[in-house]
């Protein structure tokens, strides 16, 4: 996502994702999610697999950042 309009407001696990998702669209922002592949070997690290990131468009990233703070 580079030179776009979207920010990284969150990275996390799959259930703080969603529970985050979620507020932000009960606020009317719609967020984006992107899962990411850390490229780890299982064997070498905890379940990486439900890795996601979580984009906001650059005009609600403040209260994004409120609805994060309140969620968390």
């Amino acid at each position: 996502m580079l030179n776009s309009e979207f920010v990284k407001l969150f990275s996390g696990n799959q259930i703080d994702t969603q529970h985050l998702k979620q507020n932000l669209e009960a606020e009317g922002i719609e967020p984006i999610i992107k899962d990411t592949n850390l490229g780890v070997n299982a064997a070498l690290a905890t379940d990486y697999s439900e890795y996601k990131e979580l984009y906001v468009h650059q005009s609600e990233l403040e209260r994004a950042k409120a609805i994060l703070k309140d969620t968390f």
